[in-house]
């Protein structure tokens, strides 16, 4: 054996090396496991729902599963760490859009959104009514996702949500918060000032994970630290990184910039799917706000909003007004967008072949020497309620103008017509006055220092007034509990119009609960005004089935005579559990029957009901009643009327007669209860519907109702049926002047 072979025998053996191939696994799987643990703690906050829902568009609760709601929770993807977060309307669409369905999409910020008032009064909610009225064989959605404190950088990363929701429409209203809404480039709530950054945050924010490493971050961060801002601050003095930004600094530039390419991208993103965008102007209050902060050089904006005030003190109102926006240009404080950004607005209307709707002009219209200021402003760039009519308006005519909805054959009423008979209370009125005067008692109106004593100073001498500092006092009371403590309140106290309009204003609301629409159902059966029942008896389906419900659209049904849908109504209540005796349902049936000539039908009716009629099987029930009419008849002639009344009401008892509710008619009318005198008034029409007396009379308590086309209406009736009758309180003349005013 050789020595070499000697050693070879000898040697250690050494420890297998792995293969190349081995070596690259092991690398793989040393890379992979940290995104392996990242997937699996994905996977595993998903499942525990970490932070909930933060998804613009949610499946709706308990009757609404059937369409998505805005998610209430969704600003939390901006707002880290706070208690309160803005939040987007109660608005709700169809999952499934209908086949004849007009959908649109309404994005901005706290303009849009409607502050400081309801969701009542948000443009939106108006537009929506124009809109309908505009396009009867359509089913109308208007859906707002607009919040307060938000900007075009929240817009851009809700647009593909709202692209997918198959919109025919998207209007946007935006441009005020670009500085200090979430993710502004002056913001507190602010990631970076690269927009690249910016949006690659937005990205990464839909990942549990990182929502739980950045709260994880800001709690820490937030760890033995004081906040700055008090905690009486509103949200807009929370909202303030940078308070002062000079014309053409490059913080300002970076704002425009930030604006410009946000607003192009979903433009970029609308023409891809050949979806229309309408824009619009911004506006602001020029003449009525001095500027909150003003620099000397070169310029300051407190010169030139001095030279604007002089201006118009001597008749220069063009000049002024050009002075007035050059000094909300120059305010470095910048809650109010530059007039850059409606420029930037048309530029990119142009791009894009998208409408601009000319807000500034349609305020300038209608605000005195078309200056702009607190005539139609409740603070620095809201409007109040009058301008949020005007800006559905406005929307609304661009809307037609750019042939976007065929233009309608039927002229549109006027929007003041609207306003007057739109669903709000003096509630919501107050409402928005004790906010905006919260809002002023801080900061920037008033010095950081100042304590904010606007609620405790707010005294109240009447129950609306009570109401309205509860709503805002408290986080308990909405305004929609504002809105029911009034209604029962009115309806307690015998006020049934002050409750009705309360109810309204409950359904503009979009309240999500059966009850107000129902008993303002009730109310216009009463009235018989039932030309918008069936519509408020199907949006009360939604959030329950009742037999009141069926009751209601039969009576409804009854007067517009579709007799064969009423007796179906009346059948579907008494399958709900209706008991067959009600007498809504037996009168409702009897005159249905009698109306489509089923004879037997309305006989059986007829027995049941003068079987639950006490008084009418003894001997003398046909006896009783003419007795119990001519007494009440002496009785009026001596003016005993509630000796009369209480006559009348026993006759019904008996059988119902055209005379007991006519002279029943009369006594309310001389008791000035015109809405429960027009009840028995058409009642007794129904049985006799041509006589001269009864229908002036009628007419007589519509004019106390502020009901003037319907007394005008009949007046014209009865020169036709009698025209000798003539017009003894001059009624004709007083109505005229009213319409006229109208």
């Amino acid at each position: 054996m050789t020595a070499k072979n000697n050693h070879a025998k000898h040697r250690k053996p050494s420890a297998a090396m792995p293969s190349h191939g081995r070596q690259r696994a092991f690398r793989v799987i040393l890379y992979l496991f940290p995104l392996l643990f990242i997937f699996l703690l994905e996977a595993g906050l998903r499942l525990s729902n970490y932070g909930g829902t933060l998804d613009l568009f949610i499946t709706g609760p308990a009757r609404l599963s059937n369409y998505y709601i805005c998610n209430r929770n969704v600003a939390r993807r901006y707002f880290v760490g706070a208690k309160q977060v803005p939040t987007p309307a109660n608005d709700y669409f169809k999952k499934v859009k209908p086949e004849n369905g007009f959908r649109v999409f309404v994005l901005g910020g706290s303009t849009a959104n409607g502050y400081p008032y309801g969701s009542n009064l948000m443009f939106s909610r108006i537009l929506e009514a124009r809109l309908a009225q505009a396009l009867p064989d359509k089913s109308v959605e208007v859906v707002n996702v607009s919040m307060a404190a938000i900007n075009s950088y929240s817009l851009l990363d809700f647009f593909n949500k709202v692209l997918h929701q198959e919109p025919d429409l998207v209007l946007i209203y935006a441009g005020q918060n670009e500085y200090y809404g979430a993710l502004g480039v002056a913001s507190m709530v602010n990631f970076g000032r690269s927009r690249a950054f910016v949006l690659g945050y937005m990205k990464l924010a839909r990942l549990k994970t990182f929502l739980a490493v950045r709260d994880i971050v800001g709690a820490l961060k937030s760890l033995g630290r004081k906040s700055k801002v008090p905690p009486t601050a509103t949200l807009m003095e929370r909202m303030v990184a940078e308070q002062s930004i000079p014309l053409n600094s490059p913080l300002y530039r970076a704002g425009v910039v930030q604006f410009k390419k946000n607003m192009q991208a979903m433009l970029d993103k609308a023409a891809k799917k050949n979806i229309p965008v309408v824009l619009s102007e911004l506006v602001s209050n020029v003449s009525g706000q001095a500027p909150f902060i003003s620099l000397d050089e070169p310029e300051s904006a407190a010169s030139v909003f001095q030279k604007a005030v002089e201006l118009t003190s001597n008749g220069h109102y063009e000049l002024a007004k050009k002075e007035f926006i050059k000094a909300k240009d120059l305010d470095a404080l910048r809650f109010r967008a530059p007039s850059e950004f409606n420029a930037v607005i048309h530029d990119l209307g142009r791009e894009y072949n998208a409408p601009v709707a000319a807000m500034d002009s349609a305020f300038q219209a209608v605000s005195p020497h078309g200056l702009i200021g607190n005539d139609l402003m409740i603070d620095h760039l809201h409007p109040n309620i009058k301008g949020y009519f005007i800006m559905a308006d406005a929307f609304f005519a661009t809307i037609i103008k750019s042939g976007l909805i065929p233009k309608s054959p039927h002229p549109q009423a006027p929007v003041s017509q609207l306003q007057h008979s739109w669903g709000y209370t003096r509630l919501d009125s107050l409402c928005g006055i004790l906010s905006i005067d919260v809002l002023k008692g801080g900061w920037p109106f008033k010095p950081h220092s100042a304590r904010n004593t606007a609620l405790a100073d707010f005294q109240t001498n009447d129950v609306v007034e009570e109401v309205a500092k509860q709503v805002i006092k408290y986080d308990n009371v909405s305004i929609r509990k504002g809105h029911e403590i009034l209604a029962e309140n009115f309806e307690k106290a015998g006020d049934r119009d002050a409750a009705l309009k309360e109810y309204k204003a409950l359904v503009a609301l979009k309240v999500w609960s059966a009850l107000p629409y129902l008993k303002v159902g009730e109310m216009l059966v009463k009235y018989k005004d039932v030309a918008r029942v069936p519509e408020l008896i199907q949006q009360s389906l939604l959030f329950d089935a009742s037999p009141l419900s069926y009751i209601l659209l039969g009576e409804a049904r009854n007067e517009t005579a579709q007799y064969y849908d009423a007796i179906a109504a009346f059948e579907h209540a008494l399958k709900l559990g209706a008991a067959q005796t009600d007498p809504h349902i037996m009168i409702g049936l009897l005159r249905a029957y009698a109306s489509t000539g089923q004879v037997e039908k309305e006989k059986e009716i007829q027995r049941l009901l003068n079987k639950a009629r006490p008084g009418k099987n003894s001997g003398g029930g046909a006896s009783n009643l003419d007795q119990l009419l001519q007494t009440a008849e002496n009785h009026i002639r001596e003016k005993k009327y509630a000796s009369a009344q209480s006559e009348l009401e026993k006759s019904l008892t008996i059988r119902e007669t055209g005379l007991a509710h006519m002279l029943l008619g009369q006594i309310l009318l001389q008791k000035r209860q015109a809405a429960e005198a027009i009840d028995h008034f058409e009642k007794a029409r129904r049985m006799d519907p041509d006589q001269p007396l009864l229908l002036y009379n009628l007419s007589i308590a519509l004019v106390q109702q502020h009901e003037y086309q319907r007394a005008w209406t009949i007046l014209q009736h009865i020169d036709k049926i009698a025209p000798d009758f003539g017009d003894p309180y001059n009624l004709k003349t007083k109505l005229g002047a009213a319409l006229n005013k109208q």
